[in-house]
């Protein structure tokens, strides 16, 4: 039981993140806390050219871009990016307080959440400096367990019922091990 216990605090323990009282829980395009949150269940592209390097997510409610200068890796800021996939035009707009950029339209966005590859184009000014990149985001059929995750709550639910299964296999090893020592397996 106390073997059951300390995992159970250390399972709770590592979903504790220890910051500031903004959570950002109310931006889609905050970059993830933890390895499970940046599984495959989030299509992702990446495209680079001689002047900008680009990482777009593609998330239930947006598309979070992120730009950077190739040569130094420092983020773009405030730049115009307009985004284009399948003839569908749209402006990504800058959050200040991430340092990137997000496509909210929502035809834009019901053709890219489609299972398939999508060819985007982005268009970037910043000042004097343009560039156009390309790339392809593959957009997989979502598992029931990465459904699950994404919901509000479905990780911590999923974590409740591997806990659950772990107690009852262990409980019945311990009745086999008795059953065993008693002589009745």
């Amino acid at each position: 039981m106390k073997k059951f216990l300390i995992a159970l605090v250390l399972f709770f323990v590592g979903h504790v993140h220890a910051h500031g009282d903004d959570d950002h829980k109310d931006h889609a395009h905050a970059a993830p806390a933890t390895a499970v949150e940046t599984s495959a269940a989030v299509p992702m592209l990446h495209a680079e050219s001689e002047q900008f390097e680009l990482v777009a997510r593609l998330y239930e409610k947006e598309l979070g871009i992120y730009i950077d200068r190739w040569a130094s890796n420092v983020p773009l800021l405030n730049a115009e990016v307009e985004v284009e996939v399948n003839g569908l035009k749209a402006i990504a707009k800058f959050h200040q307080d991430h340092g990137d950029y997000a496509v909210t339209d929502a035809e834009v966005l019901k053709a890219l959440q489609a299972k398939g590859e999508h060819a985007l184009m982005f268009t970037i000014t910043a000042g004097k400096e343009a560039d156009l990149l390309t790339g392809e985001l593959h957009v997989q059929e979502v598992g029931a367990m990465d459904a699950l995750a994404q919901k509000p709550g479905g990780r911590v639910l999923i974590g409740v019922l591997a806990v659950l299964i772990l107690l009852g296999c262990g409980l019945g090893v311990r009745h086999l091990l008795r059953a065993r020592k008693e002589g009745v397996a």
